[in-house]
């Protein structure tokens, strides 16, 4: 596997020790910029934003700020790790690809801050997508391949609040959190994806207690994440469209949050029915 940690050395070298601390932060400081601007445009532009889900969905757990961060620096990322991690996986680094890489915060050493008080540190690592390496197969989610009748058993185990048909409400609604009688109430008749959705947005209210919008956005990405067909947003509330930068951040960590922890839960299901079938003798 191609190692460039002798070309990181030698660029470090160009640099005494203040100039390469300052340039560090600029850097630093330029990706903070671009988080910024990120989210601002995801959140004035329904396609930005439904292109930020879906990515998103495939970037799993990878937080919000280095989700935008690949969002701007390779929008069809799908894997991305640093060159060490891809080694570990049997992976090499496409020749020509160092100068594509796609910058990410790491956490670092936690520092006291001038008040005394603690903070983690943050470092920039190179990362690279799947598609910029070569060698062992990365082998695919095996969850998002499941019928849909697996994952919409996986996402009502373990759920909040109970999940339940309703006779009186209409298929258009789909599924609505109760607050009154605590379970989210489910028409009868729809088909697995738009049944699957609806679920999920509504877990999102009742575990999370967030906005309608959030929901949607939480449920899209839980959707995405298994191969579900769902709606992603065709506009932005005006609530969120002026909302400081901070707090469009923060209404994407919730979306995140909400998400992660329904996929973590379906996952656990899902692979777990995955081994039963393993363990199963052949007939």
């Amino acid at each position: 596997m191609e190692n460039f940690d002798e070309l990181l050395e030698k660029q470090e070298q160009q640099y005494s020790k203040e100039e390469y601390a300052a340039y560090k932060q600029q850097e630093r400081d330029e990706l903070h910029q671009t988080v910024e601007d990120m989210t601002e445009r995801v959140f004035s532009d329904p396609k930005q934003l439904g292109e930020y889900l879906e990515m998103q969905a495939r970037l799993g757990k990878t937080s919000v700020g280095n989700t935008l961060l690949a969002m701007a620096q390779n929008p069809k990322a799908t894997y991305i790790l640093t060159a060490e991690e891809w080694a570990e996986r049997e992976r090499g680094i496409r020749k020509g690809q160092g100068r594509s890489a796609i910058k990410q915060f790491k956490q670092d050493k936690e520092y006291e801050r001038e008040d005394g008080t603690m903070a983690m540190g943050y470092k920039v690592e190179r990362c690279f997508d799947v598609s910029q390496t070569y060698g062992r197969k990365v082998p695919e989610r095996a969850t998002k391949s499941m019928p849909i009748k697996s994952k919409l058993k996986a996402l009502m185990t373990g759920t909040p609040v109970p999940v339940r048909l309703s006779d009186s409400l209409d298929q258009n609604a789909g599924a609505v959190y109760s607050e009154e009688n605590k379970a989210v109430e489910v028409a009868r008749g729809l088909d697995g994806n738009k049944l699957f959705f609806c679920i999920a947005r509504e877990l999102a209210r009742a575990e999370h207690n967030l906005a309608p919008f959030s929901c949607g956005c939480a449920a899209a990405v839980t959707c995405k994440r298994f191969g579900v067909s769902a709606p992603l947003p065709d506009q932005i509330p005006q609530e969120y469209a002026q909302l400081e930068t901070q707090d469009k951040r923060l209404a994407m960590s919730q979306i995140h949050k909400a998400a992660n922890d329904t996929i973590d839960r379906i996952d656990r299901t899902l692979y777990a029915e995955l081994r039963r079938q393993k363990e199963q003798p052949a007939r």
